[in-house]
């Protein structure tokens, strides 16, 4: 069998982005000696992929190859901190993961960091660890006395996200509650569907995956959210 080079990684990464044994075997390509990469600039085939899947909000995809160019660059340390902030923002604001984006920011001084923006988001996230369910119930009745949809749907969204990441087992149902009703009040809102979806595929609840996409497409508000809504539901439906 002939081995991949990194374009067909790359290739088989956007036919299912959420194949972790693909960004294994990237990485271990990388790390080779002479890597095939049909000689071109690794750094530009991963960013290149990388714009593709967040155009389409494939997150988790985009993450992962963000951690995989970072681990590339030995001679650009000012762009290495670009893309670590960047890998931070993604997993606190995109894929719900605070303690995620902890671990990158850390890597760029913390709290302490010289980037005021990385330390504001550090501060933060360390204040929410520990009065989560507080900021929940703000965000939930500020969201109740919205006039506004987008608003609502946004803040509900905060809400819940907070209740996905420390709630746990206890909380698990009203956090769906919570994500239904932001969807509820603005059902084209592609980053609740793709959060609230995130939830689901977690918990292996293929078929409501596939009805928050579904939903999304249908009341998508521009070509490009639909097309993506309805990407996201038949990469589970095929």
């Amino acid at each position: 069998m002939a081995e991949l080079t990194l374009s067909n990684y790359l290739g088989l990464l956007l036919e299912d982005p959420y194949d972790t044994e693909l960004v294994d075997g990237l990485r271990e390509l990388l790390k080779s000696p002479g890597p095939a990469n049909d000689d071109q600039d690794p750094l530009r085939l991963l960013e290149a992929a990388r714009g593709g899947h967040e155009r389409r909000g494939e997150f988790l995809a985009a993450s992962w190859l963000i951690e995989l160019e970072t681990e590339l660059i030995t001679d650009d340390p000012d762009f290495q901190k670009v893309l670590v902030k960047e890998l931070g923002r993604v997993r606190r604001d995109e894929l719900m993961d605070d303690r995620g984006a902890l671990v990158a920011y850390q890597k760029l001084g913390g709290v302490d960091s010289e980037d005021p923006e990385v330390a504001q988001a550090v501060d933060q996230i360390q204040q929410v660890e520990d009065k989560w369910a507080e900021v929940a119930r703000r965000f939930i009745e500020e969201a109740r006395d919205a006039a506004d949809p987008r608003l609502k749907t946004s803040l509900l969204t905060r809400a819940a996200s907070l209740m996905w990441q420390y709630g746990g087992d206890a909380t698990v149902d009203e956090t769906d509650a919570i994500f239904d009703e932001a969807l509820a009040a603005d059902p084209s809102h592609m980053p609740t569907a793709r959060q609230y979806a995130l939830s689901l595929r977690a918990r292996g609840r293929w078929e409501d995956v596939v009805s928050v996409f579904v939903r999304a497409a249908t009341a998508a508000r521009t070509r490009e959210e639909k097309a993506s809504a309805w990407l996201q539901a038949a990469r589970v439906l095929r």
